[in-house]
């Protein structure tokens, strides 16, 4: 399978849960790192969904999410999410990275631990690497890796970045340490239930194998957009010094 092949994949896979972000139900026992927490600093596109917060789509996004378990090649997995859905915080990124020209994507729900326990223990297909201390990294397919962190389900398209954050001491720098995002992230409105952050500084250039979204000038890089969206609707699109 080619890496173009395989990102797809990926995000076809999470297409599932970003068709039902703001009705994915999971209560959560224990204190919990934010979605956020775990994306990408450099990454050139991040949404953010808490379905804590009042939303005009309760109910309307479970059909979907059910529709595309039906067609999943392992459902198990996501079966278990749909029948926890309603409250909860989600993140998805995507980051391009230069060495290789690979678009490598991630996912973070929040999710707690039994939960996540019983999801991994529903699928006869998940394989298991262990790191030792406890640190697990589950396989779905050849392109969905996770562990479970602070209260989260964290998943990437490669391995190698799971095993990053398992195996160092200290956390990534996350997208809540991007200039530009948290710029956007204090003016945003506090009751907001979706947020959009795009990131010109780290998008690519040109189109490739693995990138075919819209590509940015030089002049641009310095820039960004970002809005967030309330019960009220869109508060407002803004362009962001990064």
């Amino acid at each position: 399978m080619t890496k173009n092949k395989t990102v797809q994949k990926f995000r076809s896979y999470l297409g599932a849960f970003l068709l039902i972000a703001n009705l994915l139900t999971i209560t959560v026992t224990q204190a919990a790192a934010t979605p956020a927490s775990f994306a990408p600093v450099n990454a050139h596109y991040f949404i953010e969904l808490n379905t804590n917060k009042e939303h005009p789509f309760k109910g309307k996004f479970q059909e979907m999410f059910q529709d595309a378990a039906n067609g999943a090649e392992h459902p198990e997995m996501l079966q278990l999410l749909i029948n926890n859905i309603e409250n909860t915080d989600l993140a998805y990124s995507q980051i391009h990275r230069t060495d290789s020209s690979e678009e490598i994507s991630f996912l973070t729900v929040t999710i707690d631990q039994d939960l996540f326990n019983q999801a991994v223990s529903s699928s006869a297909d998940i394989q298991v690497t262990e790191l030792g201390l406890g640190r697990k990294i589950y396989q779905n397919g050849n392109d969905f890796f996770f562990t479970y962190l602070e209260g989260n389900l964290v998943a990437a398209s490669e391995k190698g970045f799971i095993s990053d954050l398992l195996m160092q001491n200290q956390k990534p720098d996350s997208i809540l340490k991007n200039n530009g995002y948290q710029n956007f992230n204090s003016k945003a409105n506090p009751e907001s239930f979706l947020k959009i952050f795009q990131d010109f500084q780290h998008q690519p250039s040109t189109q490739d194998d693995y990138y075919y979204g819209p590509v940015v000038p030089d002049w641009l890089k310095s820039q960004g957009y970002a809005f967030s969206q309330t019960l009220n609707g869109i508060e407002g699109q803004i362009v962001v010094n990064l």
